[in-house]
């Protein structure tokens, strides 16, 4: 039998406006991957783009595998848990929604590099608590769609430079060998989750071993983009002060209260 979610894109790829092909001339796949490969090595910007989304998956596989042993232990003791292992890497997703729609919503037009470092580093904080506390469900529950939204903030702006580095000639073809490099991550990271296991390292080592090197490179990440992650600061800092004097102004008008602070903060 057919799946209907099969059959609901065949429909759906359909009835899509039809574009013409980014280049007229036909190329062979490795000539198109070689090109790819050039472009991005040649580019500084979206090499580090490129490379950091390639650890990023990494370390997200090697947690992944991690969490879901983690799950298990959780709901070991409780009568039909199996339903429930799913909840943690639901909520991990539930946060990865939630962190990409707010990178969107507050980078507006343009690419927001701070979110870069800033994602990183909550993403450090929220693994090495996960190994350290090794909370009950409802801190897992926490702490991942936590670990979730720092995924967001990080992984949106990477994408976003991939497309706006990737020249218009070649940019499927650098999307394309970026998503194999990603893939290429996440079979790494199961190896060497896979590889902890058969060491003889215990669940506990194994998610704080993991939580080390997403702190690395996070120092990594904060050292490249230094300047990026204070600017982003320097701006919450700032909208916060303005929304106060806009607040602070529109109770002048209306009750004729007012405080001086605020406006000399502007």
């Amino acid at each position: 039998m057919a799946d209907p979610s099969c059959l609901c894109r065949f429909i759906w790829s359909s009835i899509c406006l039809r574009v013409p092909a980014a280049r007229e001339k036909r190329q062979k796949i490795s000539d198109s991957l070689r090109g790819a490969w050039s472009t991005i090595k040649h580019d500084r910007i979206l090499w580090l783009a490129v490379l950091g989304s390639f650890l990023y998956w990494s370390m997200t596989s090697l947690l992944g595998q991690n969490i879901l042993v983690y799950a298990k232990t959780l709901v070991r003791d409780i009568e039909k848990g199996e339903v429930l292992q799913g909840i943690p890497p639901a909520s991990y997703g539930f946060g990865i929604a939630l962190g990409a729609l707010l990178s969107g919503r507050f980078s507006g037009n343009r690419i927001e590099y701070g979110f870069i470092p800033l994602g990183a580093i909550g993403f450090a904080i929220s693994s090495l608590l996960l190994g350290v506390i090794e909370p009950s469900m409802i801190g897992t529950l926490i702490l991942l769609l936590f670990m979730g939204i720092s995924s967001g903030l990080l992984i949106v702006p990477l994408h976003a430079i991939v497309q706006w580095r990737a020249p218009h000639e070649e940019r499927g073809s650098i999307i394309a060998l970026g998503n194999f490099l990603d893939v290429v991550g996440m079979i790494l990271g199961s190896l060497i989750a896979g590889g902890m296991a058969w060491i003889g390292f215990g669940l506990k080592a194994m998610l704080i071993y993991s939580a080390f090197l997403v702190v690395l490179g996070t120092i990594w990440c904060v050292r490249l983009l230094p300047k990026a992650l204070i600017r982003l600061s320097l701006l919450f800092s700032l909208a916060q002060h303005i929304n106060f004097g806009l607040s602070a102004l529109k109770a002048y008008r209306k009750r004729g209260q007012f405080f001086l602070w605020p406006i000399t903060c502007l």
